[in-house]
């Protein structure tokens, strides 16, 4: 899970969107379901802990046990695929949150980075409130 600030209601909802995306897969495939965080501004000792209090309130209301979440410190580009490598996932669910237009929201800077590097498949998980660039015109055509 990637998420630039888990205290931003936005992202919270993301969060919510990835948790319950992640509790039906690992449900109905009998896996384990593990939380992981990459801090990528370990200099902000105060947004930390904020960010680390709301990860902790979103895992307690999914009911994931704080024995498997993980914090990383670092670049998420960098800190997950190594990470994802020594615990040998087969899978991630990753939020995408998408500021950009163009080919680039669709498939965005750190989600292109991680095509290359993640040693596993993953799942992307968009916000509610997502509208696709490619169907937006399409939907304006039919209107």
């Amino acid at each position: 899970m990637c998420s630039s600030d888990l205290s931003d209601v936005n992202n919270a909802s993301l969060v919510r969107s990835i948790l319950q995306t992640a509790g039906f897969l690992t449900g109905g495939c009998g896996g384990q379901l593990d939380v992981v965080y990459s801090e990528s501004d370990a200099t902000d000792c105060e947004g930390s802990l904020r960010r680390r209090a709301s990860l902790d309130r979103l895992t307690d209301e999914f009911n994931v046990g704080r024995e498997t979440q993980y914090v990383l410190q670092g670049q998420a580009e960098e800190t997950l695929p190594t990470f994802a490598a020594t615990r040998g996932y087969d899978l991630m669910i990753l939020g995408a949150l998408t500021r950009q237009r163009g080919l680039s929201a669709l498939i965005g800077t750190l989600t292109s980075r991680l095509v290359d590097e993640l040693p596993c498949d993953f799942v992307l998980v968009k916000p509610e409130s997502f509208v696709s660039p490619v169907v937006e015109p399409l939907l304006a055509e039919s209107a």
